[in-house]
């Protein structure tokens, strides 16, 4: 079975409010949407914070953000979205805190 390592962010502001994305699967325009947090996959040769680092500021272009500690490790069979086969999700919930500011999906 294929793994996916993946580096899920609870993203919080100093008022301690968490930043949660909400959206659909890709390919599934009338599915109903979901609440997820700023995350995505490690991407070979890039380290578990590297790539928690790299999504924040792809996903929200903020860069003054602290990485804190891993608090909540997931593991999930689920379908590959391009093959249907089944693939472990491997997830690592990571504390972050940021000074705020107007997200950005700009990267």
């Amino acid at each position: 079975m294929r793994r996916r390592l993946t580096a899920r962010v609870l993203l919080f502001d100093p008022l301690d409010r968490i930043l949660l994305m909400r959206g659909r699967f890709e390919g599934a325009p009338d599915a109903e949407r979901f609440w997820f947090t700023v995350g995505g996959g490690v991407e070979p040769g890039e380290s578990l914070m590297q790539a928690a680092a790299r999504e924040i500021a792809e996903e929200t272009g903020l860069a003054d953000v602290v990485l804190g500690p891993v608090v909540w490790l997931r593991e999930a069979v689920m379908p590959d979205m391009d093959t249907q086969k089944p693939l472990l999700c491997q997830e690592s919930y990571v504390v972050a805190r940021s000074a705020g500011g107007a997200p950005s999906r700009g990267g």
